[in-house]
């Protein structure tokens, strides 16, 4: 395997990862939120951070299937996968 697409596996099992864990984690909030109203203030921010993750996985997949394959469209999806991580990072960045 070349190296880009080792990096770009790596990243897509991180995106993966991230969102599961933080899908699961809003799932437990929702659950027990009831119980500690500090957790109830914390339901609000977490479909925008699901959303952001989530297009990371789809675009970090979209460059690792295009590098595998090596299809004409792969420069496209590198960079669109660039921009939506420089992008996710400076939301979560912002969001403190």
């Amino acid at each position: 395997m070349r190296p880009l697409t080792v990096l770009f596996g790596i990243l897509l099992g991180t995106c993966i990862s991230a969102t599961f864990t933080l899908a699961g984690l809003a799932l437990i909030w929702v659950v027990v939120a009831h119980s500690d109203p500090r957790l109830a203030g914390e339901i609000p921010h977490r479909p925008g951070a699901i959303a952001v993750l989530l297009s990371m996985t789809v675009l970090a997949s979209l460059s690792f299937i295009g590098q595998l394959r090596a299809r004409p469209w792969r420069g496209l999806a590198h960079l669109a996968t660039a921009v939506a991580v420089g992008a996710g990072g400076l939301w979560f960045l912002m969001r403190g």
